[in-house]
């Protein structure tokens, strides 16, 4: 081994003249350890540099002897790294990208370290320490260390790729690139689980210091959104590494000591970013002073997981406990009917509650409220739950849609999608609720291009899901009789993949459900004007043959916008049709850039409103207004060329005024109408109200 000679790999990319101050301090590195008879070998490797990097680094480079500068195109971290060793000329290496600084002791320390003979280890430096957009000091957590737990890494970045290592043991476990485009990165994060498994252990060197900048999240290479490391032996289901030997919630640090400040300052004229550490030398400043260290529950859940039976194959169902009747042996009979090969492992994923995670008998149950008890943030349970997903083949994801929070199975979907052969989403609602998370969850599917099978347990929620929304869902008698009973075990036969009954009425059905006695007028049909020389606002009705024939013998007539969707629970009294008007119980709103608005109409407060003599305001948005039909008859008889709505509804209203009854009741219980804001528009909108009221004062007065 060449025991004086240290090849630095420098990365550089866009870094401008930032980059000059890193290439200037590494050139006082070379003037120092040349002095003390030390070949230091720069290798400046820019992978794709805009002009100005190029031309500041070139301008540096030549004031640095032998270093040299590579230009590459790769467009890929971890391959400019790669080709960075294979070029260095020194049997020891160190990384650093193109806007970092060191302690000036690492890199003599780390060659005196590294020149005693063949070690499987990457050396790190003791601290490392944030500057610019946040500021911290970060100590390093050795891999031999009694509490930690190689699992960890599943859900924690642990060390930086700023290190040291011999030429010869990076080639034995060197960086994969990563595969942004497939949801891959990270891939200094993924070369430490390889090296892991591989027997090379991650040591720091006391006292040393690694000064690394902070970037804005859209300037950092490294942070690219939606990506995770790919595959590693060190969690293959058969080559797990064992528990640790001590169990710890935290790690103890070490007091930054005078030496620690000191070599700051001396790197501190190259960066003055650094200067707030004088501030916190002498107290008058607090940052976050940490060692990285990983809850335990992680690696415990990842070793049941597996001890579990899960692997190739397996079914991964996502469920929300607090809407699943039945809770988890629910989802499992689910699994059983809609997706699972027999004896095939099971991981259920559950939402909802603060249950323990535990084994079943068919497999293991993982709640995210334990997780989240344990401290774990949202990411660290996205890399966690994607982990069994990304480290598997030939998995079946069953996915019963909460209609009150979204499940965690589209987390990395990019990486974890190739993984999985099938992906079900089960709507388990009954009926469509513009509200459910369940549709905007399937609208995620839609946009992330994912290939899933998306079914209704109920027919009405296929129906009106397709109606309402567009959004179609396979359905199945058999499966929705079955879950009625509770009974889907007689049902074990029954998959996706195998004709399904198809019992959803197609697009427009649900219309032409309403009974032949009712007649739905649709405002923006009709021959209708806004300006038909009467002083009433709102929309008006051209009289023709045609509409005198349909009215001939309808007992109700339905108002609607041009668009209004009409659920089927809207139906006719018929001879016990009250005097007065009948609106839906439920409005669904849908208003551009906003929202879905959730309208539920107080019918007994807008009634006590009738009674004082005002007009409730809330009628405006009801998105459905039916009155009797012999009102529409004789209004028809009366008017030759044009009907006004509001005068219709307000001889409505006075019928029902003079008939002692309600004016207002609801088609049924769970009548429901889907409008958009222009549906309300063609009904007259807030213009109704004024309109009616005028007319219902004028009506009253002459009656």
């Amino acid at each position: 081994m060449k025991n004086r000679s240290l090849a630095l790999v420098a990365n550089f990319h866009r870094e401008r003249r930032i980059g000059r101050k890193t290439a200037n301090f590494l050139g006082h590195v070379h003037t120092r350890l040349r002095d003390r008879g030390i070949a230091f070998n720069i290798e400046f490797v820019l992978d794709r540099p805009d002009e100005v990097t190029v031309a500041e680094i070139s301008e540096a480079s030549l004031l640095i002897p032998d270093s040299r500068i590579h230009m590459v195109d790769f467009a890929n971290l971890g391959i400019s790294r790669t080709f960075g060793v294979n070029v260095a000329r020194a049997d020891v290496v160190c990384f650093t990208d193109g806007d970092d600084f060191f302690s000036f002791d690492w890199f003599e320390r780390a060659l005196d370290y590294l020149s005693q003979g063949p070690m499987p280890i990457v050396l790190h430096t003791q601290y490392m320490v944030g500057f610019d957009q946040d500021e911290f000091v970060r100590e390093t957590t050795e891999s031999i260390d009694p509490a930690f737990d190689p699992l960890s890494l599943a859900v924690d970045w642990y060390w930086s790729a700023n290190l040291a290592v011999q030429t010869k043991v990076f080639a034995s476990a060197p960086i994969q690139p990563y595969d942004h485009t497939s949801g891959f990165g990270s891939e200094d994060w993924h070369w430490s689980c390889n090296s892991l498994d591989a027997g090379i252990a991650r040591v720091s060197l006391p006292g040393s210091a690694y000064y690394y900048r902070v970037k804005p999240e859209k300037f950092a290479l490294g942070k690219v959104a939606d990506v995770i490391h790919m595959a590693s032996p060190l969690f293959a289901a058969d080559n797990l590494p064992p528990p640790p030997q001590v169990v710890a919630n935290r790690l103890p640090v070490a007091p930054l000591t005078p030496e620690f400040f000191s070599r700051a300052k001396e790197v501190e004229p190259f960066e003055l970013g650094l200067s707030y550490l004088r501030s916190v030398e002498v107290g008058a400043k607090t940052i976050r002073h940490f060692k990285p260290h990983t809850n335990p529950i992680v690696g415990e859940v990842i070793r049941a997981v597996f001890a579990s039976g899960f692997g190739d194959g397996s079914l991964i169902v996502f469920a929300d406990r607090q809407r699943l009747p039945g809770g988890v042996p629910m989802a499992a009979a689910l699994g059983s009917a809609l997706a699972s090969a027999p004896g095939a492992g099971r991981l259920y994923i559950v939402e909802g509650d603060q249950a323990p995670c535990q084994a079943r008998d068919d497999g293991y149950e993982i709640h995210l409220g334990a997780l989240r008890s344990a401290g774990l943030y949202k990411e660290q349970i996205d890399r966690l739950l994607a982990r069994f997903l990304i480290q598997q083949r030939d998995l079946v994801v069953l996915n019963l849609l909460s209609p009150r929070v979204g499940s965690q199975s589209l987390a990395f979907s990019r990486a974890t999608r190739g993984s999985v052969q099938r992906w079900i989403n089960v709507v388990m609602e009954y009926g469509f609720d513009a509200l459910s998370q369940s549709y905007d969850e399937l609208d995620l599917y839609s946009a992330a291009a994912m290939d899933s099978e998306n079914i209704a347990i109920f027919a009405r929620t296929a129906a009106e899901a397709r109606s309402v929304r567009g959004i179609v869902l396979a359905y199945n008698s058999v499966l929705e009789a079955a879950y009625l009973a509770e009974n889907l075990d007689t049902i074990e036969a029954l998959h996706l993949d195998s004709p399904v009954v198809d019992d959803r009425q197609p697009i427009g059905e649900l219309a032409s459900a309403v009974p032949d006695n009712i007649l739905v007028i649709r405002l923006g049909e009709t021959g209708q004007s806004n300006d038909a020389g009467d002083t009433d606002a709102g929309p008006w009705l051209s009289v023709d043959d045609e509409l005198r024939q349909r009215a001939v013998a309808v007992d109700e007539c339905v108002f609607v916008g041009m668009n209004t969707f009409i659920g089927s629970q809207i139906r006719s009294a018929g001879p016990n049709r009250v005097p007065g008007l009948r609106i839906p119980a439920l409005t669904v709103v849908s208003q551009e850039k906003l929202s879905a608005l959730y309208f539920k109409p107080t019918i007994g407060a807008m009634n006590d409103q009738l009674l004082a003599g005002s007009m409730p305001a809330d009628l405006a948005w009801v998105g459905a207004i039916g009155v009797e039909g012999t009102i529409l008859r004789e209004m028809l008889r009366d008017r030759s060329e044009y009907i006004s709505v509001s005068a219709v509804i307000a001889r409505s209203l006075a019928s029902a005024r003079a008939a002692g009854a309600p004016g207002l009741s609801a088609f049924s219980a769970t009548s429901a109408v889907s409008v958009s804001a222009s549906d309300i528009a063609c009904m007259g909108g807030a213009l109704l109200i004024g309109a009616v009221s005028r007319r219902l004062a004028r009506d009253l007065a002459n009656g």
